[in-house]
C-alpha cells in the first residue's frame, strides 16, 4: 500500500470530506429579485453555523397557490414543482416556496407557518400584513426577509450531523452503529405465550410487501437492508409471573421495571457482529389477556410497546377477541406444504404493530419522530410525517451526509492502523489479497472524495462503504490477526527450550574441543621446550 497515496487521500479527505447541502428557496411574492438580494444579505449572518448548507434565492414564474392545510399544501406544492419542471430533484436539496397567506385576520394568521414534507420540498407561508414596528402599516421587502430568516435559521437545525442530536433527557442519542460493511438484519419473531391456545400464522409477506418494502427502498442508500421473520410457539414464565391483575378494568398489567423478562436466551442475542435490528411481537395467552405495560407513576403506557437501545423492541398483540372461540382452516404454506392454524394474523391486523416498528426504527437511528413542530414568537416550523416509508426523504440525505463522513474517516483510520502495523512488524509476510485489498479501499476513497465534491450523494455513501468494508477486510485479516498476538518475544519463548538442548551438546563439544586442543598445545610447547634443554 503506497504510504504518499494514502497521504494523499487523507490530506484531501480533511479538507473536503463533507457533502454539501443546498437550500433552494423559490420566491411566490411580489419584488421577487429585493428580497432574494435581502435574503442573500442576511444569509451570511448564518453561513458560519452552517458552512455545508448552500444557499440560493430565485423567483417562481410558476402558478402556485398554497393552502394553509398542510395535507392539501403538501399536494399543491409537488404538483406545482412538477408543472414548473425547471429544477431537477436532487438528493440532499431542499426546495422551499415562499408564498403569503390567504388569509389576514387572527393571531396564527400575523406569524409566519413553515412546513416541511415527506419529499425534498417544503413552504413558507408569510403574513399579508408587515412587521408594525415605527408605525409601518404596508409590508415592505424588509418586512418579509426579517420574516423568512428566523424559518432558515431553524431550519438549518435540521440539517445538523444525527450524531449531534440530543435526546429530550439532555444526553447523547443512542445510534444504533451500521455494520462496516453496510448489512442490516430486520428480524421479526412471532411470539405466542400459550401454545395450548393454538397455532398462529401471520402473513409477514404480506406485511413485508406492504409496509416494510417501501421503508427498505428509502434507506436503500444507507445499507443493504434485509428482513426476516419467524414464530416462536413459547411459553414465557418469567413473563406471566410478573404480570398482576387490574381490579378496575380486568386487564392485566406488566411494570416496566419488569420488562426484561421479555429478552430470553433463545432470542437473537445483542452482541452479534453484524448489525442488526430485532422486533418481538408476543401474544399473551387468553387468561392474560388484554396485556397492557405501565409506567413506574402506575400509569398505562401510551403504547404496549417499549424499546431496547441499540438492540430492537417487544411490541405487544392483544387479540381481538382475547376469549372468543377459534376456528381450525388449513392455509397453503408454500406450493408444497399446508398447515393447519386455529388464528390468522394478516396485513390489516399487523399494521398497527408495523407503525410501532418504525416509530422504534427511527429512534435507534437517533430520528425525533414526526411530526415535530418548533414554534417561536416569528411563527412555527413543522415536519411533516412521512405515511408511505415513515422517513422523510430530506431526513435519508441527513442520514447519508453524515455517513458518509464517518466511513471515509473509519476507512482511512483502519488503512493507517494497518500501515502502522507493517512497520512494526518489519519481518513480517504478507499474503498478496491484504495489499489488494487496502490497493482496492484507497481507490474507493478516491471514488468517494470525487462524489462529494460533485455532491453525487448516492455515489459518495456507496464508495465510502465499500471502502470501509474492504479497510476493516484488509486490517482483520485471520493471518493478521494471528501475528499482533504472536510478536518475536513470543518466539523466542516458545522456540528457545526446543533448540537448548542442541545448544548444549553443541557447547559440551565445543568446551571438550577447545580443552583438547589446549591441552595438545600445551603438550607441543613443553616438548619443544626441552629440546631447545637438551
Amino acid at each position: 500500500m503506497p504510504r504518499m497515496r494514502r497521504a494523499h487521500v487523507a490530506q484531501k479527505c480533511a479538507t473536503a470530506h463533507q457533502l454539501k447541502r443546498k437550500l433552494r428557496l423559490h420566491v411566490h411574492v411580489e419584488e421577487e429579485q429585493g428580497i432574494c438580494d435581502g435574503l442573500l444579505e442576511k444569509w451570511k449572518e448564518i453561513e458560519s453555523d452552517a458552512p455545508s448548507v448552500e444557499f440560493t434565492c430565485t423567483s417562481f414564474d410558476g402558478d402556485a397557490t398554497v393552502s394553509e392545510d398542510p395535507a392539501v399544501a403538501e399536494e399543491q406544492v409537488e404538483l406545482a414543482w412538477k408543472k414548473h419542471g425547471k429544477y431537477a430533484e436532487e438528493p440532499g436539496t431542499l426546495d422551499l416556496f415562499l408564498a403569503t397567506k390567504n388569509a389576514a385576520g387572527g393571531d396564527a394568521a400575523n406569524k409566519v407557518s413553515a412546513y416541511l414534507g415527506a419529499r425534498r420540498r417544503g413552504w413558507i407561508l408569510l403574513p399579508q400584513k408587515g412587521i408594525q414596528d415605527a408605525g409601518m402599516k404596508t409590508k415592505t421587502v424588509d418586512d418579509t426577509v426579517q420574516q423568512t430568516i428566523p424559518v432558515l435559521r431553524e431550519l438549518v437545525a435540521e440539517f445538523l450531523p444525527i450524531e449531534s442530536r440530543k435526546s429530550e433527557a439532555g444526553g447523547d442519542v443512542e445510534v444504533l452503529r451500521l455494520d462496516p460493511f453496510g448489512v442490516v438484519s430486520l428480524s421479526f419473531v412471532l411470539s405466542v405465550a400459550d401454545p395450548t391456545d393454538g397455532v398462529y400464522a401471520w402473513d409477514f409477506e404480506g406485511a413485508k410487501t406492504e409496509f416494510l418494502d417501501p421503508l427498505l427502498k428509502a434507506l436503500a442508500p444507507l445499507a443493504e437492508i434485509g428482513a426476516r421473520g419467524q414464530r416462536l410457539q413459547y411459553a414465557a414464565p418469567q413473563v406471566m409471573q410478573a404480570m398482576t391483575k387490574s381490579g378496575e378494568s380486568g386487564a392485566w398489567t406488566i411494570s416496566e421495571n419488569d420488562l426484561s423478562a421479555f429478552i430470553d436466551a433463545s432470542l437473537p442475542s445483542t452482541g452479534q457482529a453484524r448489525a442488526a435490528m430485532h422486533w418481538i411481537l408476543y401474544i399473551p395467552s387468553p387468561r392474560h389477556c388484554p396485556l397492557h405495560i405501565t409506567m413506574s407513576t402506575g400509569e398505562t403506557a401510551g403504547e404496549d410497546a417499549f424499546l431496547i437501545p441499540r438492540w430492537g423492541g417487544v411490541i405487544v398483540v392483544n387479540p381481538q377477541n382475547c376469549t372468543g372461540t377459534t376456528t381450525t382452516r388449513t392455509i397453503k404454506v408454500n406450493a408444497h406444504k399446508s398447515e393447519r392454524v386455529d388464528r390468522i394474523l394478516d396485513t390489516e391486523k399487523l399494521y398497527p404493530a408495523m407503525g410501532l416498528v418504525v416509530a422504534q426504527m427511527r429512534e435507534m437511528l437517533g430520528l425525533a419522530p414526526l411530526p415535530k413542530q418548533s414554534a417561536g414568537i416569528w411563527g412555527s416550523l413543522e415536519a411533516l410525517a412521512c405515511p408511505q416509508t415513515g422517513f422523510a426523504d430530506w431526513e435519508v440525505d441527513n442520514m447519508v451526509q453524515e455517513l458518509v463522513r464517518k466511513d471515509m474517516f473509519a476507512a482511512l483510520r483502519s488503512l493507517q492502523s494497518l500501515e502502522n502495523l507493517f512497520d512494526s512488524i518489519p519481518n513480517v509476510v504478507i499474503k498478496r489479497n491484504i495489499p489488494a485489498q487496502a490497493e482496492e479501499a484507497l481507490a474507493l476513497l478516491e471514488v468517494a472524495l470525487d462524489s462529494v465534491q460533485n455532491n453525487k450523494y448516492w455515489e459518495a455513501a456507496s464508495a465510502a462503504r465499500k471502502a470501509r468494508g474492504l479497510a476493516v477486510n484488509a486490517y482483520f485479516h485471520p493471518t493478521i490477526l494471528s501475528l499482533l498476538y504472536f510478536p518475536q518475544e513470543h518466539k523466542i519463548a516458545i522456540y528457545a527450550p526446543l533448540f537448548l538442548p542442541v545448544f548444549m551438546v553443541a557447547l559440551t563439544t565445543a568446551f571438550r574441543a577447545f580443552r583438547h586442543v589446549s591441552k595438545k598445545k600445551k603438550l607441543q610447547t613443553t616438548a619443544s621446550e626441552h629440546d631447545k634443554q637438551e
